[in-house]
Protein backbone atom coordinates (compact mmCIF):
# COMPACT_ATOMS: atom_id res chain seq x y z
CA UNK A 1 0.00 0.00 0.00
CA UNK A 2 1.04 3.60 -0.50
CA UNK A 3 -0.59 7.00 0.02
CA UNK A 4 0.62 10.59 0.33
CA UNK A 5 -0.81 13.43 2.43
CA UNK A 6 0.23 16.54 4.37
CA UNK A 7 2.11 15.84 7.59
CA UNK A 8 0.20 18.49 9.64
CA UNK A 9 -3.17 16.90 8.78
CA UNK A 10 -1.99 13.43 9.78
CA UNK A 11 -0.40 14.77 12.97
CA UNK A 12 -3.58 16.66 13.92
CA UNK A 13 -5.85 13.62 13.59
CA UNK A 14 -3.36 11.41 15.47
CA UNK A 15 -3.39 13.86 18.38
CA UNK A 16 -7.18 13.65 18.50
CA UNK A 17 -7.10 9.86 18.44
CA UNK A 18 -4.50 9.79 21.22
CA UNK A 19 -6.66 12.07 23.36
CA UNK A 20 -9.65 9.77 22.80
CA UNK A 21 -8.23 6.27 23.30
CA UNK A 22 -4.67 6.66 24.63
CA UNK A 23 -1.39 6.04 22.87
CA UNK A 24 -1.22 2.34 23.80
CA UNK A 25 -4.11 1.49 21.47
CA UNK A 26 -3.43 -0.92 18.60
CA UNK A 27 -4.29 0.85 15.35
CA UNK A 28 -5.19 -0.36 11.89
CA UNK A 29 -4.05 1.87 9.01
CA UNK A 30 -6.02 1.17 5.85
CA UNK A 31 -5.39 2.76 2.46
CA UNK A 32 -8.25 2.62 -0.03
CA UNK A 33 -9.69 4.66 -2.86
CA UNK A 34 -11.45 6.88 -0.29
CA UNK A 35 -8.18 7.82 1.45
CA UNK A 36 -6.52 6.68 4.69
CA UNK A 37 -8.65 5.13 7.44
CA UNK A 38 -7.30 5.04 11.00
CA UNK A 39 -9.03 2.68 13.45
CA UNK A 40 -7.70 2.78 17.04
CA UNK A 41 -8.97 0.34 19.68
CA UNK A 42 -8.63 1.38 23.33
CA UNK A 43 -9.84 -0.58 26.34
CA UNK A 44 -12.95 1.57 26.80
CA UNK A 45 -13.29 3.41 23.51
CA UNK A 46 -12.75 3.14 19.76
CA UNK A 47 -11.89 5.89 17.30
CA UNK A 48 -12.46 5.78 13.54
CA UNK A 49 -11.08 8.58 11.36
CA UNK A 50 -10.66 9.10 7.61
CA UNK A 51 -8.17 11.37 5.89
CA UNK A 52 -8.14 12.46 2.26
CA UNK A 53 -4.93 11.35 0.57
CA UNK A 54 -3.37 10.72 -2.80
CA UNK A 55 -3.58 6.92 -3.10
CA UNK A 56 -1.28 4.79 -5.23
CA UNK A 57 -1.86 1.30 -3.85
CA UNK A 58 -4.47 0.05 -1.35
CA UNK A 59 -3.56 -2.08 1.64
CA UNK A 60 -3.61 -2.26 5.44
CA UNK A 61 -1.25 -2.63 8.39
CA UNK A 62 -1.58 -2.81 12.17
CA UNK A 63 0.76 -0.80 14.40
CA UNK A 64 0.86 0.66 17.90
CA UNK A 65 -0.57 4.16 18.02
CA UNK A 66 2.28 5.56 20.11
CA UNK A 67 4.79 4.52 17.46
CA UNK A 68 3.10 6.23 14.55
CA UNK A 69 2.41 9.31 16.72
CA UNK A 70 6.09 9.63 17.66
CA UNK A 71 7.30 9.20 14.09
CA UNK A 72 4.88 11.69 12.52
CA UNK A 73 5.53 14.23 15.27
CA UNK A 74 9.27 14.11 14.56
CA UNK A 75 8.92 14.77 10.82
CA UNK A 76 9.05 18.27 9.29
CA UNK A 77 5.95 19.79 7.70
CA UNK A 78 5.32 18.86 4.12
CA UNK A 79 4.28 15.77 2.22
CA UNK A 80 4.38 12.43 4.02
CA UNK A 81 4.29 9.00 2.39
CA UNK A 82 2.62 6.12 4.20
CA UNK A 83 3.40 2.73 2.68
CA UNK A 84 3.79 -0.91 3.55
CA UNK A 85 7.28 -2.29 4.14
CA UNK A 86 6.96 -5.98 4.81
CA UNK A 87 6.69 -6.71 7.65
CA UNK A 88 5.76 -3.21 8.81
CA UNK A 89 4.64 0.31 7.97
CA UNK A 90 7.01 2.89 6.49
CA UNK A 91 6.50 6.63 6.98
CA UNK A 92 8.65 8.99 4.93
CA UNK A 93 8.99 12.76 4.89
CA UNK A 94 11.64 15.47 4.72
CA UNK A 95 14.29 13.01 3.58
CA UNK A 96 13.64 10.67 6.53
CA UNK A 97 12.19 7.19 6.32
CA UNK A 98 11.10 5.23 9.41
CA UNK A 99 9.79 1.68 9.38
CA UNK A 100 7.43 0.69 12.21
CA UNK A 101 7.18 -2.98 13.12
CA UNK A 102 3.77 -4.44 12.42
CA UNK A 103 1.67 -5.65 15.36
CA UNK A 104 -0.71 -8.59 15.52
CA UNK A 105 -2.59 -7.70 18.70
CA UNK A 106 -5.91 -7.47 16.84
CA UNK A 107 -5.52 -10.78 15.01
CA UNK A 108 -8.95 -12.40 14.84
CA UNK A 109 -10.67 -9.38 16.41
CA UNK A 110 -13.96 -8.31 14.82
CA UNK A 111 -14.42 -4.59 15.45
CA UNK A 112 -17.88 -3.21 16.24
CA UNK A 113 -19.56 -1.34 13.43
CA UNK A 114 -21.44 1.94 13.99
CA UNK A 115 -24.83 1.75 12.32
CA UNK A 116 -28.28 3.25 12.57
CA UNK A 117 -29.79 6.71 12.77
CA UNK A 118 -27.51 9.60 13.72
CA UNK A 119 -29.16 12.28 15.87
CA UNK A 120 -27.68 15.76 15.63
CA UNK A 121 -26.95 17.71 18.84
CA UNK A 122 -25.62 21.26 19.06
CA UNK A 123 -21.96 21.10 20.05
CA UNK A 124 -22.08 23.83 22.68
CA UNK A 125 -25.22 22.30 24.24
CA UNK A 126 -23.60 18.87 24.58
CA UNK A 127 -20.30 20.25 25.89
CA UNK A 128 -21.95 22.48 28.50
CA UNK A 129 -24.36 19.75 29.58
CA UNK A 130 -21.69 17.08 30.00
CA UNK A 131 -19.36 19.65 31.52
CA UNK A 132 -22.05 20.46 34.08
CA UNK A 133 -22.68 16.90 35.29
CA UNK A 134 -19.30 15.13 34.87
CA UNK A 135 -17.71 16.84 37.94
CA UNK A 136 -20.37 15.20 40.14
CA UNK A 137 -19.33 11.68 39.11
CA UNK A 138 -17.06 9.67 41.41
CA UNK A 139 -13.36 9.96 40.56
CA UNK A 140 -12.31 6.50 41.80
CA UNK A 141 -13.55 4.50 38.78
CA UNK A 142 -16.56 3.30 40.77
CA UNK A 143 -18.47 0.84 38.53
CA UNK A 144 -21.74 2.75 39.00
CA UNK A 145 -21.03 6.24 40.30
CA UNK A 146 -17.96 6.75 38.13
CA UNK A 147 -20.29 7.06 35.14
CA UNK A 148 -22.70 9.52 33.57
CA UNK A 149 -26.20 8.13 33.16
CA UNK A 150 -27.92 8.75 29.84
CA UNK A 151 -31.56 8.72 30.89
CA UNK A 152 -35.00 9.75 29.63
CA UNK A 153 -37.21 12.58 30.84
CA UNK A 154 -40.46 12.85 28.92
CA UNK A 155 -38.69 11.20 25.99
CA UNK A 156 -35.85 13.74 25.94
CA UNK A 157 -32.23 13.11 26.87
CA UNK A 158 -31.32 13.56 30.53
CA UNK A 159 -27.73 13.41 31.81
CA UNK A 160 -27.20 12.37 35.44
CA UNK A 161 -24.10 11.98 37.60
CA UNK A 162 -23.57 11.38 41.31
CA UNK A 163 -20.84 10.37 43.74
CA UNK A 164 -23.49 9.76 46.49
CA UNK A 165 -22.67 13.07 48.22
CA UNK A 166 -24.14 15.13 45.38
CA UNK A 167 -26.26 14.72 42.28
CA UNK A 168 -26.16 16.76 39.06
CA UNK A 169 -28.94 16.62 36.46
CA UNK A 170 -29.16 18.29 33.08
CA UNK A 171 -32.08 17.85 30.68
CA UNK A 172 -31.56 18.54 26.99
CA UNK A 173 -34.86 19.82 25.63
CA UNK A 174 -35.82 18.74 22.11
CA UNK A 175 -33.04 16.10 22.08
CA UNK A 176 -34.50 12.60 21.91
CA UNK A 177 -32.85 10.15 24.28
CA UNK A 178 -30.85 7.48 22.39
CA UNK A 179 -31.52 5.02 25.21
CA UNK A 180 -30.93 4.39 28.91
CA UNK A 181 -27.36 3.41 29.80
CA UNK A 182 -24.25 4.61 31.62
CA UNK A 183 -20.92 5.77 30.18
CA UNK A 184 -17.62 6.13 32.05
CA UNK A 185 -17.23 9.81 32.97
CA UNK A 186 -13.47 9.78 32.43
CA UNK A 187 -13.91 8.51 28.86
CA UNK A 188 -16.53 11.18 28.16
CA UNK A 189 -14.02 13.84 29.21
CA UNK A 190 -11.53 12.36 26.75
CA UNK A 191 -14.17 12.43 24.03
CA UNK A 192 -14.84 16.13 24.60
CA UNK A 193 -11.10 16.88 24.60
CA UNK A 194 -10.61 14.92 21.38
CA UNK A 195 -13.37 16.60 19.39
CA UNK A 196 -12.68 20.08 20.76
CA UNK A 197 -15.13 22.86 19.97
CA UNK A 198 -17.09 21.03 17.30
CA UNK A 199 -20.20 22.93 16.22
CA UNK A 200 -22.32 19.80 16.01
CA UNK A 201 -22.19 16.24 17.31
CA UNK A 202 -24.20 13.29 16.07
CA UNK A 203 -25.04 10.41 18.38
CA UNK A 204 -26.26 6.86 17.89
CA UNK A 205 -26.22 3.61 19.85
CA UNK A 206 -25.09 0.42 18.11
CA UNK A 207 -23.20 -2.78 18.86
CA UNK A 208 -22.91 -2.12 22.60
CA UNK A 209 -21.42 1.34 22.12
CA UNK A 210 -22.66 4.91 22.04
CA UNK A 211 -21.09 6.59 19.02
CA UNK A 212 -20.19 10.28 18.92
CA UNK A 213 -19.56 11.54 15.40
CA UNK A 214 -18.20 14.89 14.19
CA UNK A 215 -17.98 15.72 10.48
CA UNK A 216 -14.43 16.21 9.27
CA UNK A 217 -12.89 14.47 12.31
CA UNK A 218 -14.30 10.99 12.82
CA UNK A 219 -16.41 8.81 15.06
CA UNK A 220 -15.73 7.62 18.61
CA UNK A 221 -17.46 4.63 20.15
CA UNK A 222 -17.67 4.33 23.95
CA UNK A 223 -18.72 1.14 25.73
CA UNK A 224 -22.22 1.34 27.23
CA UNK A 225 -23.13 -0.07 30.64
CA UNK A 226 -26.72 -1.28 30.61
CA UNK A 227 -26.91 -2.23 34.30
CA UNK A 228 -29.36 -0.66 36.73
CA UNK A 229 -28.69 2.81 38.13
CA UNK A 230 -29.83 3.97 41.59
CA UNK A 231 -33.30 5.51 41.67
CA UNK A 232 -32.10 9.06 42.06
CA UNK A 233 -35.57 10.54 41.49
CA UNK A 234 -36.48 9.44 45.03
CA UNK A 235 -33.51 11.12 46.68
CA UNK A 236 -35.18 14.53 46.91
CA UNK A 237 -37.41 15.09 49.97
CA UNK A 238 -40.41 17.46 49.87
CA UNK A 239 -39.21 21.06 49.78
CA UNK A 240 -40.55 23.33 52.50
CA UNK A 241 -38.40 26.44 52.10
CA UNK A 242 -36.72 28.28 49.26
CA UNK A 243 -34.63 31.34 48.51
CA UNK A 244 -33.83 32.94 45.12
CA UNK A 245 -30.70 35.00 44.44
CA UNK A 246 -28.19 35.92 41.75
CA UNK A 247 -26.15 32.92 40.60
CA UNK A 248 -22.91 34.52 39.41
CA UNK A 249 -21.91 36.26 42.68
CA UNK A 250 -22.56 33.09 44.70
CA UNK A 251 -20.65 30.95 42.21
CA UNK A 252 -17.73 33.40 42.19
CA UNK A 253 -17.50 33.34 45.99
CA UNK A 254 -17.45 29.52 46.03
CA UNK A 255 -14.87 29.43 43.22
CA UNK A 256 -12.57 31.80 45.12
CA UNK A 257 -12.62 29.49 48.13
CA UNK A 258 -11.57 26.59 45.91
CA UNK A 259 -8.86 28.72 44.27
CA UNK A 260 -7.33 29.53 47.69
CA UNK A 261 -6.51 25.88 48.35
CA UNK A 262 -7.43 23.43 45.60
CA UNK A 263 -6.15 20.37 47.46
CA UNK A 264 -8.21 21.00 50.59
CA UNK A 265 -10.67 23.88 50.10
CA UNK A 266 -12.34 25.27 53.19
CA UNK A 267 -16.00 24.47 53.91
CA UNK A 268 -18.52 27.20 53.15
CA UNK A 269 -20.97 28.45 55.78
CA UNK A 270 -24.24 29.74 54.34
CA UNK A 271 -26.47 31.62 56.77
CA UNK A 272 -29.97 31.83 55.29
CA UNK A 273 -32.42 34.55 56.29
CA UNK A 274 -35.45 36.16 54.60
CA UNK A 275 -33.17 39.02 53.60
CA UNK A 276 -30.54 36.95 51.86
CA UNK A 277 -27.55 34.62 52.23
CA UNK A 278 -24.42 35.40 54.25
CA UNK A 279 -21.41 33.56 52.79
CA UNK A 280 -18.33 32.79 54.91
CA UNK A 281 -15.35 30.49 54.40
CA UNK A 282 -12.23 30.51 56.59
CA UNK A 283 -9.03 28.51 56.29
CA UNK A 284 -5.31 28.96 56.97
CA UNK A 285 -5.00 30.05 53.33
CA UNK A 286 -7.40 32.98 53.79
CA UNK A 287 -11.00 34.03 54.16
CA UNK A 288 -13.79 34.66 51.65
CA UNK A 289 -17.04 36.32 52.66
CA UNK A 290 -19.98 38.16 51.15
CA UNK A 291 -23.70 38.78 51.30
CA UNK A 292 -26.25 38.05 48.59
CA UNK A 293 -29.63 39.72 48.76
CA UNK A 294 -32.66 37.51 48.31
CA UNK A 295 -34.90 38.34 45.37
CA UNK A 296 -37.57 36.02 46.74
CA UNK A 297 -37.64 33.92 49.88
CA UNK A 298 -39.97 31.60 51.77
CA UNK A 299 -38.10 30.60 54.92
CA UNK A 300 -39.47 29.67 58.36
CA UNK A 301 -36.65 31.65 59.96
CA UNK A 302 -32.88 31.91 60.03
CA UNK A 303 -30.71 28.82 59.66
CA UNK A 304 -27.09 27.99 58.85
CA UNK A 305 -25.66 25.10 56.82
CA UNK A 306 -22.12 24.21 55.77
CA UNK A 307 -21.16 22.82 52.38
CA UNK A 308 -18.14 21.42 50.61
CA UNK A 309 -17.00 24.47 48.63
CA UNK A 310 -16.01 22.42 45.56
CA UNK A 311 -19.41 20.70 45.49
CA UNK A 312 -21.14 24.07 45.80
CA UNK A 313 -19.04 25.62 43.02
CA UNK A 314 -19.66 22.67 40.68
CA UNK A 315 -23.40 22.72 41.36
CA UNK A 316 -23.68 26.43 40.58
CA UNK A 317 -21.62 25.97 37.40
CA UNK A 318 -24.11 23.33 36.19
CA UNK A 319 -26.92 25.90 36.04
CA UNK A 320 -27.97 27.84 32.97
CA UNK A 321 -29.56 31.17 33.87
CA UNK A 322 -28.40 34.11 35.99
CA UNK A 323 -30.59 33.09 38.96
CA UNK A 324 -30.30 30.20 41.39
CA UNK A 325 -33.00 28.80 43.62
CA UNK A 326 -31.96 26.95 46.79
CA UNK A 327 -34.62 24.68 48.24
CA UNK A 328 -34.52 23.21 51.75
CA UNK A 329 -36.39 20.28 53.26
CA UNK A 330 -38.49 20.55 56.39
CA UNK A 331 -36.35 21.10 59.50
CA UNK A 332 -32.96 20.71 57.75
CA UNK A 333 -31.14 21.02 61.09
CA UNK A 334 -32.76 17.88 62.54
CA UNK A 335 -30.74 15.46 60.45
CA UNK A 336 -28.77 15.72 57.19
CA UNK A 337 -31.01 16.16 54.16
CA UNK A 338 -30.00 17.07 50.62
CA UNK A 339 -30.37 20.66 49.49
CA UNK A 340 -31.64 21.39 46.00
CA UNK A 341 -29.61 23.94 44.06
CA UNK A 342 -31.58 24.62 40.93
CA UNK A 343 -31.90 27.08 38.11
CA UNK A 344 -34.10 30.03 38.93
CA UNK A 345 -35.42 30.37 35.38
CA UNK A 346 -35.09 26.90 33.82
CA UNK A 347 -36.16 23.51 35.12
CA UNK A 348 -33.71 21.45 33.04
CA UNK A 349 -30.66 22.00 35.29
CA UNK A 350 -30.60 21.14 38.99
CA UNK A 351 -28.44 19.56 41.69
CA UNK A 352 -28.75 17.90 45.07
CA UNK A 353 -25.92 18.55 47.54
CA UNK A 354 -25.57 17.09 51.03
CA UNK A 355 -24.58 19.66 53.67
CA UNK A 356 -21.45 18.86 55.65
CA UNK A 357 -23.09 19.65 58.98
CA UNK A 358 -25.62 22.09 60.41
CA UNK A 359 -24.92 25.23 62.37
Amino acid sequence: MKATLERHRLNSILRRISAAVGTAAPTIVTVSEEGIDLEAFGREAIMYCRLDASVEDPGAAEVKLRQIVSVVKSLPNGKVDVESDNPGLAISGGGTRVVIAESDELCGFIPPEPAGYLQAIDGELLRSSLGGVVPAAATDNHPIFGSVRFDKSEGNLRLVASDTFRLAVRDLPDVTSPGVFSVNARVLKRMLRSFGKASEYRIRVADGHVWFSVDGIGEMGVVCDWSEYPRYRGWAPPWEARILCERAPLRDLASRVVALDRKSPAPVKLAFSPGGIEFTAKSPAGMVSGFLEAEDAALPGELTLRFNSLFLSDALSNLVSDKTEICLAEDPLARPKPVRIGDGRHSEAWNLVMPMRAG
